[in-house]
């Protein structure tokens, strides 16, 4: 098992199936230019600084969109200037950018899970409405209005359960990738 799962599985506490392991999964690396590191030092202007880290975070996501999100991701920071400790500032800005969005995955993927577990209940209590409804009264339109509304209910959380979680969980994997990225000085 890679170093990068470890950490996943630490971060991650709800994840409780079993990861598939692969085999020599190679590691990804994103090359990060910095020309200009005046924004990136500068407290005046906030703003702009907010803006470039957004284009930074942003341009890491895209880089990273198509690996695997349990491959171990380098960033490698090319700099102009002289300043060393730009790739631990940068490293430590991306981690602060990032873990809002990681949080947000999280809590959409447990609402998420608690709503198709609501209407899987109420599917399955329409369904048992037909039944003790068809017993008393014999009203076809009624019945089959039932039945539509609860197969609906049923599939809206067979959705969300599936379909739904599966790309969330993607997202947030892809987000810790950028979390637990080492950043180098090249």
């Amino acid at each position: 098992m890679t170093p990068q799962k470890t950490l996943f599985k630490e971060f991650d506490k709800t994840l409780r199936g079993k990861i598939h392991p692969r085999d020599r999964m190679a590691p990804v690396s994103v090359r990060l230019y910095i020309e200009n590191d005046t924004l990136f030092y500068s407290s005046l202007n906030t703003i702009a600084r907010t803006k470039f880290v957004n284009d930074w975070v942003d341009f890491l996501k895209e880089e990273t969109r198509y690996s695997p999100p349990f491959a171990p991701l380098t960033v490698e920071v090319e700099n102009k200037s002289d300043h060393a400790e730009i790739t631990d500032t940068l490293k430590q800005i991306v981690q602060e950018n990032v873990i809002g969005a990681i949080q947000e995955s999280h809590r959409e993927l447990n609402r998420n899970l608690i709503l198709a577990a609501f209407l899987s209940i109420a599917g399955l209590l329409c369904l048992g409405f037909i039944a003790l409804f068809s017993l008393f009264v014999d009203q076809f339109i009624f019945r089959e209005f039932f039945v539509v509304i609860a197969w609906v209910l049923i599939w809206r959380a067979v959705e969300l359960f599936f379909f739904d979680a599966s790309s969330l969980r993607l997202q947030k994997y892809k987000l810790m990738q950028l979390y637990f990225a080492d950043y180098k000085a090249v």
